[in-house]
């Protein structure tokens, strides 16, 4: 929109020292507000941002990571994911599979949680869902899928 005052500016030329002023104090005054309105704009996406991470974080438990985890080295590196796939009852492999992972995140609650700015933030007080049991066909997954169309198919 600047190039576009410009543009007007020069098309309309003002003939007196007086409108060449007014046009003046107008154009800063312009300025000024796009200016304001901006900051306005930054400023309120801030504020959305960390009520929206206050709110994530909320009642969670926070472990300080060792200056080595927090390197650059672990902060790029991919979360562990498993897709397993079993012959036999599905219904007993889910219970069972479901019974030891709550146990295992009963004694290591962050194993469930996330990493965001060099810090591990869990919930130690409720079911963090870390497990999840499908049943045949419910989603698009075989043992043939490629790599690169699993993460889409989950």
């Amino acid at each position: 929109s600047g190039s576009r005052v410009a543009q007007q500016v020069t098309k309309h030329q003002p003939t007196t020292a007086a409108a060449r002023q007014r046009l003046v104090v107008y154009m800063n005054r312009t300025m000024v507000l796009a200016a304001a309105a901006g900051t306005a704009v930054v400023t309120a996406a801030a504020f959305y941002f960390r009520r929206r991470k206050a709110a994530r974080i909320a009642n969670k438990s926070v472990l300080e990571l060792l200056p080595f985890e927090r390197s650059t080295l672990l902060a790029e590196e991919n979360s562990v994911s498993t897709i397993t796939f079993f012959s036999g009852s599905h219904a007993s492999a889910a219970e069972y599979l479901a019974t030891r992972v709550e146990e295992i995140l009963k004694f290591n609650p962050w194993c469930g949680g996330w990493l965001e700015n060099g810090k591990c933030y869990y919930d130690s007080t409720a079911d963090v869902g870390v497990f999840r049991a499908c049943a045949a066909g419910e989603i698009p997954l075989s043992r043939g899928t490629p790599m690169r169309k699993m993460g889409a198919a989950v």
